[in-house]
């Protein structure tokens, strides 16, 4: 094909991931001729003479067909419109005034939700917007049996009735009484078999939850916040927490929150471990030296965050930080975007209306991935399978 080339060769390939639009190489022959073409061909300064890859947009609409650069320009009249239509408006253009000095004092519970979400956060206390998902929508057909959340919401029941030494059979009835089971022998089997997932659940949680302790009042001055409010949860093995389900990042994020202020509160010679135990492992963060230090950065992201949309989101952010210098923006793409059969992080109509505009995994989102989940990974015990 060199050979005979006269004037022109033209070669292209697929560029891009048409899931997450990572980037694709070239094939091997591809990737040698490129090199080859860079190393032979140079100016007398060492400059390559070859003309650099021209990477064109993934969709025929795109303002770079229409902006005049020759490697790209569109000459198909139908696009255009949609082509002048610029950048989506930005759902918030600049940062909206800071908070009242009565936001700097801020209570557990409301600093574990804003880790949770700060999106959501942002959305709900500062703007008052109540968002529903698309999950919240009725169903057009009545399901058979109940959905994810109704699912985990009657096995924590279960468990906290099974902590209780509640007798199995009331608990039962008392849940078909409500109507939370589905009707007729639907009803039965699904308690029967949700009822073995808890029985397999509760003997690694139980060895955890001995020698009960009182909440602990928390009231801790950092800087300009005041931090108060009351940890609950606390037994001989330091805080604990379960979730009957696979572990999430926002549930390692949330935690952390209550670790470090467990860990400050309770001073250098007494700090204690935390525990999460999810379905699938459970993890334990050690004792950590310095936590007034990591809750200063924690108080610092909330008050930016209190103004703008803080680019951080427990599950992408964990694949980022996860993923690596190699690997991290990938994982994060995967994460963020819809998969096959997943549903993207990004896909919330909460961060579709937040970050209208904005490109989602920037620089901030790294920066802010790493701030959080670095110290956290730093204080995580290796978690085991199961409970």
């Amino acid at each position: 094909a060199l050979i005979s080339a006269r004037r022109i060769l033209y070669i292209s390939w697929l560029g891009r991931h048409q899931k997450d639009n990572s980037i694709r190489p070239p094939s091997v022959v591809v990737s040698e001729l490129l090199d080859y073409l860079e190393r032979s061909f140079v100016s007398s300064t060492g400059d390559p003479l070859v003309p650099p890859v021209t990477e064109h947009p993934l969709q025929p609409f795109s303002t770079r067909c229409f902006d005049g650069t020759p490697g790209t320009r569109s000459y198909a009249g139908k696009w255009l419109p949609a082509g002048e239509t610029g950048e989506q408006t930005r759902f918030v253009s600049r940062p909206l005034p800071e908070p009242s000095e009565e936001w700097r004092t801020v209570e557990v519970d409301r600093l574990v939700r804003f880790w949770a979400n700060p999106v959501q956060f942002f959305l709900q206390q500062r703007l008052e917007m109540r968002v529903r998902e698309d999950d919240d929508l009725l169903e057009e057909n009545e399901p058979f049996l109940p959905g994810h959340l109704d699912r985990y919401a009657l096995a924590g029941r279960m468990i906290d009735d099974r902590l209780r030494e509640r007798k199995t059979e009331a608990a039962y009835k008392q849940l078909r009484a409500e109507g939370a089971l589905p009707h007729g022998s639907f009803g039965s089997n699904f308690y029967q078999e949700l009822s073995a997932a808890v029985d397999l659940f509760l003997p690694g949680i139980e060895s955890l939850l001995q020698d009960p302790h009182d909440p602990l009042e928390v009231d801790i001055t950092i800087d300009s916040f005041r931090l108060t409010g009351w940890i609950g949860g606390l037994y001989g093995s330091g805080c604990i927490r379960y979730r009957p389900a696979k572990l999430k990042g926002r549930d390692l994020v949330k935690i952390w929150v209550e670790h470090l202020i467990h860990n400050a509160m309770a001073g250098p010679e007494h700090r204690r471990r935390s525990v999460y135990a999810a379905s699938d492992r459970t993890v334990t963060f050690r004792p950590v030296e310095e936590p007034l230090v990591e809750l200063k950065t924690l108080l610092g992201f909330y008050w930016q965050g209190l103004s703008m949309p803080l680019h951080f989101y427990p599950e992408t952010s964990r694949a980022w930080f996860e993923g690596g210098e190699e690997c991290g923006e990938s994982a994060a793409r995967k994460v963020w975007h819809r998969g096959f059969n997943t549903k993207g992080e990004g896909e919330s109509l909460v961060y579709r209306i937040a970050l209208q505009g904005v490109e989602p995994l920037d620089q901030d989102f790294a920066r802010t991935a790493a701030a959080v989940y670095g110290p956290l990974n730093e204080y995580l015990e290796q978690g085991i399978a199961g409970v």
